[in-house]
């Protein structure tokens, strides 16, 4: 124990303290008996107790709470508690706009400050300095049935609230995976029909206004009448305000022959498709994303292999985003969104041309690729139904009954569960080849096939059909028939596009992917069939070697960019025409045209083609390895002495190097 001298000074400052304290506990019981207490605004919004019972307490004096959190504690007569759900919901509001504001910006989709378009409002909310409040206000003055204005009143999916797909960064375009836009494309009453389109910047590339409206100009004149589903009188700053992955999509498409910039395709792959990429992990999606998606695949990006193409599995994003959205019930808006929305007759149309592009583009690359279509949801009638209206484009119209044909013949021909490859016996498929050439011949009958793009459509048609054929036993009755028709078929496309490249000049340079594809089959049909010895001595064969050579030329006239596909095939086209030997191709006697390949439907003898390529090369490879050093350079001079210079093997572009991997269209 301590000495009492030593706890005097301790007691009596203790005492002192008491005494202080004291007179601010009466006056703190004599206020309360007369006041009706109060809690501080922070613990009546959290709805705790607070000791805090003064009116008129100074700021230092906080209660217990407000001093642990360091808030700041006051009582205000004007203070309304606020529900946390409604906060938490603002907080939302406000997350998400800055989200879609830092998507923008990481992506470097920068508008052009001295001409902007349509202000995001996002942007002016946080320069104006409105905070949650301001919102609340404002909202509170609106009509909540007035959608007039997209900026100010947006309708967002019920699946993410507050979403936006960084396509439509100035927010011009509504998000629609579950929802209508008020105001698309097509809107009369848009005020970017008439401006005109400033500078545009992605990453690094930097577009100016003239370099825009030629690359325009050129898409809706050289490209627009393979598939005109897009309106020519919307102006390119239109197109940007209400998709920005629209506009560049149809840059991209334009600069495939852009010989002012030769670079131009080069640099916007990547930056194009990262885009693409981000818009489509970014839900809900918009119109614009399924319209570029239609273009994309019609005309992509040039690779040097089919296994890092992924065209084929964005097509069958096409269908299911378009049913989604309810394109394939374009005037059922209100099926597919919880708030009342009326579209105009051009909105409408709009809808509808996207739904039967996707579904035309869809089938095409399934075709073009030999696989079944993606997405087994294509709603054939419903597209034929959407067809009543004289906006329909007539080329449109033809694509779609040519590809709605397509469809139903690699349906009805590989639909033998009991097969491995799923196809019919010959037995089977003979009555079936019968009933879907007349289809042919009511549809070639049921219109004049006079446009050029329309006649290689039916072409295309045929060849579908015609291809099956070889995949027929040869001891089955009328094999013989069937592939002399196939080889006047394959014959007459290639004819078709020869006189057409030599009148126009630009078929070959602006066609879709599908076109080459098919051009593709009917090539290697023409040179499975010259090869073989006991067809070669009934059909023409001096023709056929005349439209292989021009088949070698054209292909390296669809080539987009060094070393793409179109580029590489020619070269194994004319490696297996100018080789010594027939019978790699087209085998000996009238049972040399079997394929071994025979799960791709009419594309299997490309596949087939390419698998017999490739283990000769293989051989070849191997057995020139195999010898002295010293007799490397003749063995490899002598391989090589009954070939056209023109496709010796040094000049392959090395695709000796990597395709021994299988890879090609894999």
């Amino acid at each position: 124990m301590m000495p009492a001298h030593q706890q005097g000074p301790e007691v009596s400052v203790a005492a002192e303290d008491n005494s202080h304290e004291r007179p601010d506990s009466v006056e703190r019981q004599t206020r309360t008996n007369g006041l009706k207490p109060k809690a501080c605004n922070n613990c009546r919004q959290q709805k705790l107790r607070c000791e805090l019972t003064k009116l008129d307490t100074p700021s230092s004096n906080a209660c217990s709470r407000c001093q642990r959190l360091e808030l700041d504690c006051r009582v205000d007569d004007t203070f309304k508690r606020t529900r946390k759900r409604k906060i938490s919901a603002e907080l939302e509001q406000e997350i998400n706009k800055l989200k879609r504001q830092l998507s923008v910006y990481e992506g470097n989709v920068v508008t052009d400050s001295a001409a902007p378009a349509v202000p995001d409002p996002a942007a002016l909310s946080l320069a104006e300095g409105v905070g949650l409040h301001g919102d609340k206000d404002r909202s509170a003055n609106e009509d909540p049935e007035d959608l007039s204005d997209p900026l100010t009143n947006r309708i967002f999916s019920t699946t993410v609230p507050g979403g936006m797909s960084p396509d439509s960064p100035d927010g011009s375009c509504l998000p629609g995976a579950t929802t209508i836009p008020k105001s698309g494309l097509l809107d009369s009453g848009s005020t970017s029909r008439g401006k005109v389109i400033a500078s545009r910047n992605l990453r690094d590339i930097e577009l100016s206004s003239d370099v825009i409206n030629d690359l325009f100009r050129i898409y809706f004149s050289h490209y627009h009448a393979y598939l005109p589903f897009l309106d020519p009188g919307v102006s390119p700053a239109q197109y940007y305000d209400n998709s920005t992955l629209l506009f560049w999509s149809i840059i991209s498409v334009a600069s495939r022959r852009y010989q002012s910039d030769p670079t131009l395709l080069t640099r916007l792959a990547r930056a194009v498709t990262d885009l693409l990429w981000k818009s489509l992990q970014t839900i809900p999606h918009s119109l614009g994303v399924i319209q570029s998606l239609v273009l994309l695949c019609t005309w992509p990006f040039p690779t040097s292999s089919s296994t890092t193409d992924p065209t084929y599995m964005l097509s069958g994003m096409i269908i299911q985003l378009s049913i989604q959205m309810g394109l394939h019930r374009p005037r059922s808006p209100l099926d597919f969104t919880k708030f009342r929305v009326k579209l105009s007759p051009r909105e409408i149309e709009e809808r509808q041309r996207a739904w039967i592009a996707g579904n035309v583009v869809t089938q095409s690359i399934s075709f073009g690729v030999g696989l079944p279509t993606p997405a087994q949801l294509c709603d054939w009638s419903i597209v034929a139904s959407s067809l009543e209206g004289s906006w329909i484009d007539e080329d449109l119209h033809a694509h779609l009954r040519c590809a709605s044909t397509c469809n139903r013949i690699s349906q009805a021909l590989t639909s033998n569960a009991s097969d491995p490859t799923g196809l019919l016996s010959t037995r089977e498929r003979v009555p079936l080849y019968t009933i879907f050439k007349q289809e042919i011949v009511d549809l070639e009958n049921s219109r004049v096939w006079t446009t050029a793009n329309t006649a290689f459509y039916l072409h295309v048609v045929k060849l579908h059909l015609h291809a099956f054929y070889l995949l027929d036993d040869p001891p089955a009755l009328g094999y013989l028939e069937r592939i002399i028709t196939l080889y006047s078929t394959a014959t007459a496309m290639i004819e078709h596009v020869r006189d057409r490249d030599s009148q126009s000049h630009g078929f070959l340079q602006f066609c879709p992917l599908f076109c080459y594809e098919a051009f593709l089959c009917a090539a290697f049909i023409l040179l499975k069939v010259v090869k073989n010895d006991y067809f070669a001595a009934i059909i023409d064969a001096g023709l056929g070697k005349k439209l292989i050579n021009f088949s070698v030329s054209a292909l390296r006239k669809m080539s987009v960019a060094n070393n793409d596909l179109p580029g590489r095939l020619s070269d194994v086209l004319a490696y297996l025409w100018t080789h010594p030997n027939p019978s790699i191709l087209g085998g000996s006697g009238i049972d040399g045209l079997q394929l071994k390949v025979r799960s791709r439907m009419s594309m299997s003898v490309v596949y087939d083609s390419l698998w017999r390529w490739r283990e000769q090369f293989r051989t070849e490879v191997e057995s020139a390895e195999s010898q002295d050093l010293n007799n490397d350079a003749a063995a490899t001079a002598g391989l090589s002495e009954g070939f056209d210079n023109a496709f010796d093997l040094t000049e392959l572009n090395g695709i000796y190097l990597d395709d021994l991997q299988m890879d090609w269209f894999a």
